[in-house]
């Protein structure tokens, strides 16, 4: 997972975070058995737009005026009030619209007994673009750009697309603190658990297709020509990849396959490390972690020329220090 960029500097791998893997999966894993542990301090996030800085760490806020404080102080109230309910809903196997009713309204009754005020509230904002949710909480447009590019990252959407608070909405539900090591120590956790459980990790080994018979998969085939049996083959690529691409659609029934192939998935995300000569500084104080946008406006001008497949002369970036907190990374 860890890889050198230049004499002296490694990266974490692809990963940019370590904050949402669930607790459900560190209890089943027993990754905390294999060293994962979570980071004492929540991130200090810098704003960093044309007109100053403010700083925002987890439900605390400094450099913010008083007003602007007490928004941020409900907005985090609101998030632990309904993060329980998001978080039981996202632990959950997604109920069968088409099935049993029962399930549908186990999921209508936990949302309920959050009570009326925040109900109504989570019921106003889910369909809301993220741009709209910001200006109703916050009159700083550096802290609206900053929490807003949480919802737009990775996503084909600009602050102003409906449904984009949703986004926000369950990410904020869903995060927690980072991994100390990050990322590279969470894929040393998940790979010592695995390796405990007598599973073979192989990396290098392209698979070329999934192997299916009448009885259903059969296996995979790698690039190299070597073929594994399996009666079961779990993916993680995309739907469109997995069915199309790897299992073909002549094993597909005709409907699934016309949908699969006309996902479209046209990225807006790049990661780029960067070794730095020495610290990241703003105003002579060491950064380590920044967002770039002043206003919802300026992260409306970034996402606009995806739309025409063209790259912004002022990208929104998201920017992290990790050996800050990883000394042995530099």
């Amino acid at each position: 997972s860890r890889s050198t960029i230049a004499l002296g500097y490694t990266v974490p791998g692809i990963l940019h975070e370590s904050s949402r893997v669930r607790p459900k999966v560190v209890d089943a894993l027993e990754l905390k058995k294999y060293g994962l542990r979570r980071e004492a301090e929540p991130w200090e996030i810098s704003f960093m737009g044309s007109d100053g800085r403010a700083w925002v760490a987890g439900e605390s806020s400094g450099g913010l005026d008083e007003r602007t404080s007490h928004a941020w102080a409900e907005y985090s109230a609101f998030i632990a009030r309904v993060r329980t309910r998001l978080e039981r809903l996202l632990d959950a196997l997604p109920p069968d619209p088409l099935g049993p009713v029962w399930p549908l309204m186990l999921v209508a009754l936990g949302v309920r007994r959050l009570g009326s005020k925040d109900m109504t509230e989570l019921l106003r904002v889910g369909p809301m673009c993220v741009a709209d949710w910001m200006r109703d909480l916050f009159e700083d447009e550096r802290l609206s750009a900053t929490v807003a590019l949480t919802a737009l990252t990775g996503a084909f959407t600009g602050p102003w697309s409906p449904g984009t608070a949703a986004n926000l909405l369950l990410h904020a539900c869903s995060t927690h603190r980072d991994v100390v090591g990050g990322p590279a120590a969470l894929i040393d956790a998940l790979s010592a658990s695995a390796n405990a459980q007598g599973v073979t990790v192989r990396t290098s080994a392209r698979v070329k297709r999934i192997l299916v018979g009448r009885g259903g998969v059969e296996g995979v085939e790698l690039e190299g020509g070597e073929q594994i049996a399996a009666e079961t083959v779990l993916s993680t690529l995309d739907p469109r990849t997995t069915l199309v691409d790897l299992i073909g659609p002549q094993w597909l029934p005709y409907r699934l396959a016309h949908d699969a192939s006309r996902i479209r998935m046209r990225g807006t995300t790049a990661k780029v490390d960067i070794a730095l000569s020495g610290p990241l500084e703003l105003d002579g104080t060491p950064v380590e972690a920044m967002r770039t946008a002043a206003s919802l406006d300026e992260l409306e001008r970034a996402f606009d020329p995806a739309k025409y497949r063209s790259l912004p002369k002022r990208p929104a970036l998201d920017v992290r220090v990790p050996s800050m907190r990883d000394s042995s990374l530099a």
